[in-house]
Formats: structure tokens, C-alpha cells, sequence
């Protein structure tokens, strides 16, 4: 085919123009392509390096701040509330008026701090490698961190929700990732609270002992 010089600088900006519209024309998606009986888009290759913007935080935990209240588990008659021993080293049960005050993050694992006790984070002493069973009679001690020298610490163990009956309860896991459903006993003489799961064999072995419930009170 001939063309003359002008028709052939016609032709070479026609074929430019129509390239710049189709290289205009918005990118179809995979549902049209395939409803046009065309192949799909070739997969994005996104920058494995490049991180996800962090999305803003929702609505910040709850905090509230009281007493525990420690009751009996066989007629729920209050025994008396939790606070620091004279030695600072465990919790036991006093009277309303020397009971310690807590603050609590609404939730399970957490942790709670004793606000009269230097911000002292409470929770499970136990020696290390211990297990609570059921088929053991092994405890862990309520105590502040740090409270007995040579114990293994977990303070992010409580779980309290916001309910009518306000409890206070007990979330452990074993250093084999075993979690046992648990259980508070106070023992009276030996001024102690314990979380055991196995409180029948715990009470055998501290005459007087009886299991408790924890509660949240102003």
C-alpha cells in the first residue's frame, strides 16, 4: 500500500490518539472482564516491606476502683475483705475498715494494682514449675509482686466484669498450657489465700480452711 508523506503522518497520529484513549480508559474489574468474556487482571504485587498504618484505638478499657469482698462459698456470708499482711508478703481477710483498695481493668487476663500498697500489681505466687491439677493438692498464693522472695509471679490472671454481682475471678494457665478451672480457699489460721484446683485436697491439708468467692464492692 502507497502513502504519501501527509497521510502517513495522519496515520501515525491516529494510532497515538486511539493508544492515549485506551491507556485512558478506566481498568475494568475481574467481574466485567469475566462477564465481556475477557481474561482476568493480572495480580497487584504489593511491597512486602511496606506496613499497614496503624488504625486508631476503639473505646479504651474500663477501670474501676474498690474493695474485694471475700465471701463464703457454702452460705455466702462475708467473711471479710482482702488486704495486705503485716508482713506485706500475701493477702489475707481483715475487717471493712483496713481493707485494701483495688483498681481493676474490666476484662479477662488482666491485672489489678493495689492502690494502698504502692501500686503494687497483685497476683498468683507459686514455686517454680508448679502445676495446679485437679489430681494435685498444689496452690498458688494471692500476694503482691514480688511479695515472697523465690516465687514464680503471674499478675495478669483476673478477670472482672461489670455484672450485678460484680465477681472477681481467676484465669491461670500452667506452664504447659494446661488451664484448669480454679478455685479461692482461705485458710483462717494460716492467714492465707490460696487459688487451687483441687480445693478438697488444699482444705484437707489446712484444717479450718474453706472455699471463698471475691467480689468487688465501693
Amino acid at each position: 500500500m502507497f502513502f504519501t508523506r501527509n497521510g502517513l503522518l495522519l496515520l501515525l497520529a491516529l494510532s497515538a490518539t486511539l493508544f492515549s484513549l485506551a491507556s485512558a480508559a478506566p481498568r475494568l474489574t475481574n467481574g466485567e472482564r469475566m462477564r465481556r468474556g475477557m481474561p482476568l487482571n493480572a495480580p497487584v504485587r504489593r511491597d512486602p516491606t511496606r506496613t499497614r498504618r496503624s488504625q486508631p484505638s476503639g473505646t479504651p478499657p474500663k477501670t474501676f476502683t474498690g474493695r474485694i469482698k471475700v465471701s463464703s462459698i457454702a452460705n455466702h456470708n462475708t467473711i471479710g475483705f482482702m488486704q495486705l499482711s503485716d508482713a506485706k508478703d500475701r493477702a489475707i481477710v481483715g475487717g471493712a475498715n483496713s481493707a485494701s483498695h483495688f483498681t481493676f481493668v474490666e476484662g479477662s487476663g488482666q491485672a489489678i494494682t493495689c492502690d494502698d500498697c504502692n501500686g503494687k500489681n497483685f497476683g498468683l505466687a507459686v514455686s517454680p514449675g508448679v502445676i495446679l491439677s485437679p489430681s494435685n493438692s498444689n496452690a498458688a498464693i494471692v500476694s503482691p509482686q514480688g511479695g515472697i522472695p523465690g516465687a514464680q509471679y503471674e499478675t495478669n490472671v483476673w478477670t472482672y466484669l461489670d455484672t450485678p454481682t460484680k465477681p472477681v475471678d481467676v484465669y491461670w494457665t500452667n506452664s504447659d498450657g494446661s488451664q484448669p478451672t480454679e478455685s479461692y480457699v482461705w485458710d483462717p489460721i494460716g492467714e492465707t489465700l490460696y487459688v487451687t484446683a483441687n480445693p478438697a485436697a488444699v482444705i484437707l491439708n489446712h484444717p479450718g480452711a474453706q472455699t471463698v468467692e471475691f467480689m468487688l464492692v465501693g
